[in-house]
């Protein structure tokens, strides 16, 4: 019996994958239409949004990026944590990532305010005010640079929208969600937003109702327009300008009506369009106390825990970051308010401490001898001047990448971009050199003493959530000599 011949695979007629991609731009061209096609993953992630808060980074890894779910109940901190981003956009410049902050010379005393390439374009934000309740000297004392405090002083630029006098910070309010979808498509589709805040989804009805037609399903179908005209608008400005803006939707538990009894009775209000849609969902919990540790006086600082449910950038669903949030009151037009900032520097100490002496043994970070407490090539007397030293943006910044290379995966660590981290108009800094060293690790499998940061304690740990005003001024600080090898500091025991 002859042996059946086999049929080969045809060769001849086929596209190269080149030829079909400027076909299809050709096709999309003449509909008004275009593409953006990359071989470089990585280009989607380039623009970050740094918190501030290190561990709340950490678990992001390594900032906040495209949509973002903000879940939980009702004063636990969703609005101070928008804030909080809110600011964190405006000191990043648009152009070279690079964050717009007072970076001190503690060696001259010289501060420059400046990023990377120099033009200081801070993001844009735009506030969506669906709750109408936004607070201008609330967000302002979060540091919100709002330019004017009085919403009267804003411009109407056109019905719905008005705009603040510095042009980066834009507050909208409409009618109905309707309204929202189209002014929306506007705002991301073109470029001209960088951070977007909807707050909230669920304030607003849809024009269906509004007019009296109201049937089962018509908010949620309102949410679901609005939910995916962000998407579409979102990567309509990756196709044409390579970047995409990060929404913020702050979103509120509502309880299931029926259901498995054993489970988790609250649901995301809105529906599943927001749920589906995002690609972080965070749960906030906050527990509220005074200076004394119990819950009955005045309320001086939160500790907030934030939970990962959701993550589909870096697979870190279920973690969780801490901070705590210090709170002194405060009145303006006899409206009290409760302000003030977070323990960034208690945090960035923990980390410290467990890279230095004691941990994995690294005295450029921090060692401890006769002199005192010897921290980044600085040296200080007490855990107050330490804590109020890591507190300043410009030392958290450049912090970031080694922190970011010794946590890591090496996965993760490969998404790290030296240029993003290492700025610093003054190079005699010596976090340069940990920089150095922690762009050796990016690709590398370092191990860390310790899964969790340990709290270390020094004597003196007053006034840890307190920031001062100008950190350099009030600060003893003496730059540590060189040591010589065979002539290294002995450490003095403890008490």
């Amino acid at each position: 019996m002859a042996r059946q011949k086999s049929k080969e695979a045809p060769t001849s007629g086929r596209q190269t994958l080149a030829d079909a991609m400027t076909k299809a731009q050709m096709a999309l061209v003449k509909d008004g239409g275009s593409l953006r096609a990359t071989a470089d993953v990585t280009e989607f992630r380039k623009k970050l949004i740094y918190t501030g808060l290190v561990e709340l980074d950490l678990i992001c890894r390594p900032g906040f990026q495209s949509r973002i779910q903000v879940l939980g109940d009702p004063s636990v901190g969703k609005s101070l944590l928008c804030n909080i981003l809110t600011r964190s956009a405006q000191r990043t410049c648009r152009q070279c990532f690079t964050p717009i902050i007072p970076f001190i010379n503690d060696r001259t005393g010289e501060t420059k305010t400046t990023c990377k390439c120099g033009n200081n374009d801070g993001m844009v934000c735009v506030w969506f005010d669906f709750a109408s309740d936004f607070d201008a000297h609330w967000a302002a004392s979060w540091g919100v640079q709002l330019g004017s405090t009085n919403l009267a002083d804003y411009k109407e630029v056109f019905p719905g929208v008005k705009m603040a006098p510095n042009s980066k910070f834009v507050i909208v309010r409409l009618e109905n969600l309707d309204q929202a979808t189209v002014v929306t498509q506007h705002l991301l589709s073109d470029g001209a937003a960088d951070l977007v805040v909807v707050d909230d989804l669920m304030s607003l009805a849809s024009a269906e109702s509004m007019q009296g037609k109201k049937q089962p399903g018509t908010k949620a179908r309102a949410v679901s327009n609005l939910v995916s005209a962000i998407n579409s608008s979102s990567a309509a400005c990756w196709v044409k300008h390579g970047t995409c803006p990060t929404v913020v939707f702050p979103n509120q538990y509502r309880n299931k009506i029926g259901g498995n009894v054993m489970a988790d009775p609250r649901d995301a209000a809105g529906g599943y369009a927001a749920k589906y849609l995002s690609f972080q969902t965070l749960h906030l919990n906050t527990a509220y106390s005074d200076e004394s540790g119990g819950f009955k006086g005045e309320k001086a600082y939160g500790e907030t825990t934030i939970k990962i449910k959701k993550d589909k950038f870096s697979g870190s669903t279920g973690a969780e970051a801490h901070y705590r949030v210090y709170l002194k009151p405060m009145s303006v037009n006899r409206v009290q308010y409760s302000t003030g900032d977070t323990d960034e520097g208690s945090k960035l100490w923990s980390f410290v401490s467990e890279i230095g002496e004691g941990g994995l043994g690294d005295k450029r970070w921090f060692y401890k001898d006769s002199k005192g407490y010897h921290v980044l090539g600085r040296t200080f007397q007490n855990a107050k001047e330490i804590k109020m030293f890591l507190s300043r943006p410009d030392i958290g910044y450049l912090l970031r990448l080694p922190i970011f290379a010794l946590r890591f995966t090496p996965q993760m660590r490969k998404h790290l971009q030296r240029e993003t981290f290492d700025y610093t108009p003054f190079r005699d800094e010596p976090i340069l050199e940990l920089i150095d060293e922690a762009t050796k690790h990016i690709g590398e499998n370092v191990v860390t003493t310790r899964d969790d940061p340990a709290d270390a304690e020094i004597d003196g740990s007053a006034g840890a959530g307190h920031r001062s005003e100008d950190p350099g001024s009030d600060l003893g600080i003496s730059f540590d000599e060189p040591t010589v090898e065979g002539d290294e500091p002995e450490s003095v025991p403890e008490e």
